[in-house]
């Protein structure tokens, strides 16, 4: 019998499969010289091409340190803030003026805010007029609907539900149009007042 000579890959698969039954280094003799690489034209063939390469020449599913599974990495870190409330409050015809320390010092007494919002533009960091309230729970939130067209320095300001996110969908509008239906109906009928 003619034994067929094994190419390159072959040799490699030979040898990786041999390194995963014994679990052990594969001999030396296991690839031909012309295959091994040293650190530095390993390194330079990643950025060379672009892509990454085993350092180890398992699979990578193994971490090399540990020798224990590799976790996959997230392409997005996970939100800090994971008990978020809901209850966000919109302020709108602020001044351009405005700080924070105003805005929280008017609604201090509607109590239970947990953050303030003012919106900026990104290029040109000026004030774009509106803001955002989040309160800790439902009853902070509705005393802080009492304050919908109060005076805020000589302007009437808007204190209005959100519906969360942004956009302008269809089924958003129709979201915050029934939210504030409702909330007009119950100022109306003076629940709210």
């Amino acid at each position: 019998m003619v034994e067929k000579k094994l190419s390159k890959k072959e040799q490699k698969a030979q040898a990786f499969r041999k390194k995963g039954k014994k679990n052990e280094a594969p001999e030396p003799e296991a690839f031909p010289e012309s295959d091994l690489i040293d650190e530095d034209a390993d390194s330079k063939a990643t950025t060379s091409t672009g892509k990454r390469s085993r350092e180890d020449g398992e699979s990578g599913k193994l971490d090399n340190e540990t020798g224990e599974p590799r976790k996959k990495k997230n392409r997005r870190p996970k939100k800090k803030n994971q008990n978020h409330t809901g209850y966000i409050l919109f302020v709108g015809n602020l001044p351009f003026d405005t700080t924070k320390a105003d805005l929280e010092k008017h609604f201090e007494s509607a109590e239970g805010l947990v953050s303030t919002r003012l919106m900026t533009d990104k290029d040109t960091k000026k004030q774009k007029g509106f803001a955002f309230l989040e309160f800790k729970d439902s009853e902070c939130l509705q005393s802080a609907l009492k304050f919908h067209h109060t005076l805020f320095k000589r302007r009437q300001i808007n204190v209005e539900l959100t519906a969360g996110g942004g956009g302008k969908s269809e089924a958003r509008q129709e979201k915050l149009q029934v939210k504030r239906e409702k909330l007009r109906t119950e100022r109306v009928s003076g629940l709210c007042r």
